[in-house]
């Protein structure tokens, strides 16, 4: 029999408690719960106000240490960029003169580059889902109250309990392995980024370097032009010839004048480049950097492709996203098993029943329960998704090592091809210029050559030293061109594994990872799907 009174008792309780903390009830509470926000609101502006001015004493304190130079890499370092948009770097006279090279560069920039920085703090990101994705849901505890059943020895008070989901065995594994795999790919990505920074880097030093070398040839030139000037100049006056030459070397200086313009806007470009790979201020002075020879080298061309097949991070994170397909494909078939729900429930009994002399013990059991994997088109969908992922990364991974291979075989052949035109201009048509413009110059004083010779002579050498450096340039950004595509410094040493073609390197490196052509050609025989569409 339902107790009327203490339904109605109850159901006071429950109604006077709402209207308590929501507001309604007397004026006491009330007064008491808004002084009650407003202590909460004043302490929360004083714990900002606290946090602004924390957040600015590390600003500055981040500033001063950059300034010193005693900041490690961190991302602490970068708080100051974000407040002020760049690093400030105090350049003094030892570092402006200071002979770097491209590795200096490449090391300043992998240390302070920003695109490096969100990259790596995404693989961090990514990586701490992981935990996330193997833990169990959170427990869920219940009370009930109302008109709960009457037992002989009293009514029950309340009912308290606590569940908890547990994921059939192997799932929470799959999907931290997703999570795992899908931290891989972001790592090659930034390798990539890694890899392309650097080689900007190199192709931003050479813009300058070829910018600086420009800069010297054209004083050179200039030096050397004034001097046919003053031959010219001395000639008119002993009558040996006309004024026109002067003139004429007076329009070349003009025109050298104007070069010398080009090339200065060209060393402003490559400088504020080199700045912004750096994270510093665009028009930072850089030192000019040092005159560099060519070294001769051999390239294998097997070696270079078997290293790209195997460093390169498009193909790393290819074979990665196929792995995580592959961990999304054994998660969907575990859904075709239960998870379990278990659960204790604990309800106390009163001692004022209607037989008093009855000693009723309080309730308590354990539930279990498990769901039912009935909706077979979600199940299948989710497999056949994860089945085609399989093969849309297995075919991207194709496509990324026949990319990758033209990539290698085409930058290796603009390197070599810019190798053999510095060796050529080294070894013959620089050094047959110079003693052409020399045997002119000395033409010209004998009167056995005209100025107009002379000066076409010196301008064949003026364009011939320019491309020269061209050259050089170019064979370096190609180099960077190659070092970037191939993944790792392309003068590392030969392994022990001769080169492999594709299909082989994939299994040697990644068959334990994402299943085989083979395996996929199981998938659609049968062994791995049944006689119908749906996989098993």
């Amino acid at each position: 029999m339902i107790n009327t009174q203490q339904s109605r008792q109850s159901i006071a309780i429950i109604a006077g408690t709402i209207f308590l903390f929501s507001g309604c009830g007397p004026e006491p509470f009330r007064d008491w719960n808004a002084n009650t926000y407003t202590q909460m609101n004043r302490k929360w502006d004083r714990y900002s106000e606290w946090e602004g001015d924390l957040q600015q004493s590390i600003t500055e304190r981040t500033t001063q240490q950059l300034e010193r130079g005693s900041v490690s890499n961190t991302s602490a370092d970068y708080l100051s960029n974000i407040t002020s948009g760049f690093q400030l770097d105090i350049v003094n006279d030892e570092e402006l003169h200071a002979d770097r090279g491209v590795e200096w560069y490449v090391q300043a920039a992998l240390e302070r580059n920003p695109a490096i920085l969100a990259a790596s703090e995404r693989v961090e990101r990514i990586g701490k889902i992981a935990p996330q994705a193997r833990s169990l849901d959170f427990p869920l505890a219940f009370f009930e109250f109302g008109n709960l059943p009457q037992t002989a020895a009293g009514q029950v008070e309340f009912r308290s309990g606590i569940t908890q989901t547990i994921p059939f065995p192997g799932k929470l594994k799959a999907r931290g392995m997703i999570i795992e795999k899908e931290a891989a790919v972001a790592a090659a990505d930034l390798e990539r980024v890694r890899l392309q920074v650097i080689a900007d880097t190199r192709r931003a030093f050479w813009r300058l370097y070829y910018a600086i070398r420009g800069i010297e040839v054209t004083h050179a030139n200039y030096l050397l032009l004034d001097q046919f000037q003053r031959i010219a100049e001395a000639r008119v006056r002993a009558g040996q010839t006309s004024v026109q030459d002067v003139l004429r070397a007076s329009v070349e200086i003009g025109v050298l004048n104007e070069q010398l313009v080009r090339f200065r806007e060209q060393k402003i470009a490559a400088t504020a480049m080199l700045n912004q790979l750096m994270n510093r201020q665009p028009n930072t002075i850089l030192p000019d950097p040092p005159d560099v020879k060519m070294r001769d080298f051999e390239l294998n061309p097997n070696l270079l492709l078997e290293q790209a097949q195997i460093y390169n991070p498009s193909i790393q994170g290819a074979k990665s996203m196929v792995a995580r397909y592959r961990e999304q494909l054994k998660l969907a078939r575990l859904e075709n098993y239960p998870d379990f729900l278990l659960g204790f429930v604990y309800g106390p009994v009163r001692d004022n029943g209607p037989v008093p002399d009855i000693s009723g013990e309080d309730q308590w059991w354990v539930t279990l329960g498990f769901t039912i994997p009935m909706w077979t088109k979600r199940i299948q969908g989710a497999k056949f998704e994860a089945y085609h992922g399989v093969n849309e990364s297995l075919a991207a991974l194709r496509n990324a090592n026949n990319v990758v291979a033209f990539d290698v075989l085409d930058a290796l052949a603009n390197v070599e091809a810019q190798r053999d035109e510095v060796i050529l201009f080294r070894d013959q048509i620089l050094p047959q210029a110079r003693q052409t413009v020399d045997a002119s110059v000395s033409g010209y004083q004998t009167g056995e050559l005209d100025f107009l010779t002379l000066i076409d002579n010196w301008q064949q050498l003026l364009r011939f030293e320019l491309l020269q450096y061209r050259n050089i340039t170019e064979l370096e950004q190609a180099f960077a061109d190659l070092r970037e595509v191939v993944g790792r410094d392309i003068r590392a040493k030969k392994s022990e594994r001769g080169l492999q073609d594709v299909d082989s390197i994939i299994s040697d490196e990644v068959m334990g990872e994402i299943p085989s052509d083979q395996q996929l050609l199981e998938y659609k025989e049968g062994q791995e799907i049944e006689s119908s569409p749906d996989l098993k």
